[in-house]
């Protein structure tokens, strides 16, 4: 479990949690957003992790965590991401009740700038909002879309009393899969533009 979000979850053993590197060169020349305020802020938005297929054939899952300054249904919180990201022409699809884990939410499609649909899920746990993305892939779109299933459906959320920030981890490009459950490295946090992140 990662103790800053209590989020945990386990993955198929031909995924892995990407490295501190590759986090970093992703998210390093963007700009984050909060769209509750508006503002670019630093620290509400945080990564608990990025899984990718060993393959490396397009797909992916990414776990966020963000900080939510008061009170907000998922409906707004939905309705202020959706602004937030069509305001910079990505294009979003209605969204639809979903559940995990008995924790209710959203879900519904982005189109990324550079043509790939990604699918986006958003939950509120306490003052945390989480959001999950994924990507099936340019191949085994299949075989990938039962792996993130086994993923989605592993999902534990535990409250924090905590809540959530960006701390430094140690380099986990050496981590062993397993699809048992397994700890979450905490992925330190970067700039990146809200949720368009893959």
């Amino acid at each position: 479990m990662d103790p800053k979000s209590g989020i945990s979850f386990h993955y198929p053993s031909n995924w892995y949690i990407a490295s501190q590197q590759y986090t970093k060169l992703l998210f390093e020349n963007t700009v984050l957003i909060n769209p509750l305020s508006g503002n670019n802020s630093y620290d509400v938005i945080t990564t608990v992790a990025i899984i990718l297929p060993e393959s490396l054939n397009g797909s992916s899952f990414v776990i966020l965590t963000e900080v939510i300054p008061f009170p907000i249904s998922i409906e707004k919180y939905f309705k202020t991401t959706k602004s937030q990201l069509r305001s910079s022409s990505v294009p979003v699809s209605n969204a639809i009740p979903t559940s995990i884990n008995n924790l209710s939410g959203v879900k519904y499609n982005i189109t990324l700038h550079n043509g790939i649909m990604q699918t986006q899920m958003l939950f509120i746990s306490g003052s945390t909002g989480i959001i999950i993305e994924y990507i099936s892939g340019t191949r085994d779109q299949v075989k990938n879309f039962v792996d993130i299933n086994s993923i989605i459906n592993s999902l534990t959320f535990k409250s924090n009393s905590q809540g959530t920030g960006s701390s430094g981890v140690s380099n986990v490009k050496n981590a062993i899969p397993s699809s048992k459950q397994t700890p979450i490295p905490n992925i330190t946090s970067h700039n990146c533009y809200y949720h368009n992140l893959l």
